[in-house]
């Protein structure tokens, strides 16, 4: 999904996800997810256009601006190096980095609630609270990268992608017509061979 429209409109639905689950750490942790996506995929301007959106509005609705601000640019720096790095990375490759910043970024925002719990049963639940984030983070990054990508084809299929399909076109017939075979199909019906 590369569309700026669709990316915008998909981030501002992710957004009003967030708002109207009040900023809890689903509705944030999927915003967040959505931005790495961008950060992933997208170019420079688009990525600084969507940062900056997100800083503006976490910013007025939450009391962690400046961690959210540093915590973006952190994660733009992460999507980077392994957009450079990783060549033709797997899908649990691709949620496992985004999954693991934001996982930091909340352990770091909730770090003195973190610090009270001592009791191995809340640990556990919170456990078991990242492995179903980490399978939601799958979820979110497959719909995206699969869901995202079809809906661009049939919706905003662009004038590029339609000359390169007349391009094809025009290269299969030319080679379609070049053939060897058609020159020894001439030369079979001219002697009345039989074609095999």
């Amino acid at each position: 999904m590369k569309n700026s429209f669709l990316i915008f409109y998909t981030w501002l639905f992710f957004f009003f996800l967030s708002y109207f689950l009040r900023f809890q750490n689903l509705g944030a942790w999927t915003l967040l997810l959505f931005v790495s996506y961008v950060f992933y995929t997208t170019s420079v301007w688009q990525s600084l256009f969507i940062a900056s959106l997100s800083i503006l509005t976490l910013s007025a609705w939450t009391e962690v601006a400046k961690e959210c601000s540093l915590f973006l640019l952190m994660l733009y720096g992460v999507m980077f190096i392994f957009r450079h790095k990783a060549l033709r990375p797997s899908l649990y490759l691709k949620a496992f980095w985004p999954f693991l910043s934001v996982s930091l970024f909340f352990l770091y925002i909730h770090r003195t609630s973190l610090e009270m719990t001592k009791g191995y049963f809340e640990w556990a639940l919170y456990s078991f609270r990242l492995v179903v984030y980490f399978v939601w983070s799958l979820f979110i990054w497959y719909l995206l990268e699969e869901g995202g990508s079809r809906f661009e084809d049939s919706f905003f299929s662009s004038q590029d992608q339609k000359q390169l399909n007349l391009f094809t076109v025009r290269q299969l017939r030319q080679i379609d017509s070049s053939s060897p075979f058609k020159f020894q199909k001439r030369i079979r019906r001219r002697f009345g061979l039989k074609d095999w």
